[in-house]
């Protein structure tokens, strides 16, 4: 599997990544994701790689201000700010935070398991460092928060 021993999609082959996903998949009991939905998803994350940190966002429910947010345990992000939405849904009292995290602590096989089931999700390794770029509440209203603000996955 190369792209296990790789810590980047940017320089594999797609065919050989679809061949590790789908290898995956089929180990976790997924549904197998198509030859176009792996193409159209590295091309979009490869697009979105800027200096080796790819932009991230996560949804969290019943902040009230940046104190409120724990910093350990961040581990499911979206790559598409339209799904970071808060877990289980509904509330409309949340806030969007958005990071970036580095190409190399991205979990890629993780990552790309879950094409097809609708998530545009990026799963960083344990322990990877995730500075904030902004905070948002559901309103669109910006948020303070304290300079060099970095969760962890």
């Amino acid at each position: 599997m190369r792209l296990v021993e790789s810590t980047s999609i940017m320089t594999l082959a797609v065919e050989d990544v679809a061949d590790d996903v789908r290898d995956f998949q089929q180990s976790m009991g997924l549904s197998e994701a198509s030859d176009d939905e792996i193409t159209e998803t590295i091309t979009d994350l490869r697009r979105l790689v800027k200096g080796g940190r790819l932009p991230v966002y996560r949804a969290l429910s019943g902040i009230a201000d940046a104190a409120d947010i724990e910093i350990e345990g961040h581990r499911h992000w979206a790559y598409d700010i339209r799904y970071a939405v808060p877990y289980g849904g509904g509330s409309s009292n949340y806030v969007v935070i958005s990071a970036s995290v580095a190409e190399r602590d991205v979990d890629w096989l993780s990552t790309l398991a879950v094409i097809g089931t609708d998530e545009r999700e990026i799963r960083p390794n344990g322990g990877a460092s995730l500075p904030v770029v902004k905070i948002e509440k559901a309103s669109g209203q910006k948020m303070p928060f304290p300079k060099g603000l970095t969760l962890r996955a």
